[in-house]
């Protein structure tokens, strides 16, 4: 069988021998990978014009094989998180240049890797190009609308980029997006207690990040196996954990999205193409 462009170079060979199986959502939920993790920025603010030109600025260096600058460039910021000069938010963003599915990338980032194989920086941006290539195979609909080799292409990247971000743990001291990354995707597999082992290692490095708290809530909704019970407790946990306040709005404001989305008619839920309640 031929590749195509839809699975950025890989086989349908390859798709036939992946492992593991994404789970079937209760009820007819919609694909949640993307929407979880774009769901972990706060909506209200977009991406800056001078937050546009640094992603574009590490995208370059890594089409132009600078793996010396970029590898720099990208554990700096890494760097600056640590040192709390830069916030978990910014710091998703700044990764989120090498979330696209060009499949002319992925020798770079197997090079960049290749070069520098103890970077974190290295492992995580492979893992993200990886995971956007997943969601993009599984598109947006419905996993009963959904075409049984798109959920094979993505669990086989899904799976590509798990061993990335799992390899990036031991390479940096505060791993955040990585825990970011899996939580997303163990959130696909419904990998309920694993994801609850990375929500509890992510937080004990960082309480009060809401790039770890939001994707973990919305890990909780009832289309996923959760419940408005689960979500509120959480909320409640959230909040003796001396998470934010702005950051407690956010998770409130989860809770609320899906209280509107419970009232739906059950035809109305199952008639949307969309991945995203909102």
């Amino acid at each position: 069988m031929k590749p195509t462009s839809l699975f950025c170079g890989l086989t349908a060979a390859v798709l036939a021998g992946c492992a593991a199986q994404p789970r079937e959502p209760q009820s007819a939920a919609p694909a949640p990978t993307e929407a979880a993790s774009a769901s972990s920025t706060d909506p209200s603010s977009p991406l800056s014009p001078a937050q546009k030109a640094a992603r574009r600025e590490s995208l370059e260096l890594l089409q132009a094989g600078r793996y010396a600058d970029l590898d720099t460039r990208m554990n700096a910021f890494q760097q600056a998180y640590r040192s709390r000069a830069l916030d978990d938010l910014e710091l998703l963003r700044e990764f989120g240049a090498f979330a696209r599915t060009d499949s002319l990338l992925q020798s770079n980032l197997d090079s960049w890797v290749q070069e520098y194989p103890n970077s974190y920086a290295a492992h995580l941006a492979r893992g993200i190009y990886y995971f956007k290539c997943g969601v993009v195979t599984r598109g947006k609909k419905y996993i009963s609308r959904t075409p049984v080799e798109q959920i094979r292409g993505m669990t086989v990247y899904l799976t590509q980029a798990r061993e990335d971000l799992l390899a990036s743990l031991a390479l940096d001291a505060v791993p955040l997006i990585s825990y970011h990354y899996l939580i997303v995707i163990g959130m696909e597999f419904g990998e309920r207690d694993r994801n609850r082992d990375w929500l509890d290692k992510a937080t004990a490095l960082d309480p009060d990040s809401i790039v770890i708290r939001r994707p973990y809530m919305v890990s909780l909704e009832t289309r996923w196996g959760g419940s408005l019970d689960a979500m509120q407790e959480f909320l409640d946990v959230s909040r003796q954990a001396g998470t934010s306040p702005d950051h407690l709005r956010m998770l409130a404001e989860l809770i609320e999205r899906e209280r509107k989305w419970l009232h739906k008619k059950p035809a109305e839920a199952a008639a949307s193409d969309t991945d995203d309640p909102s």
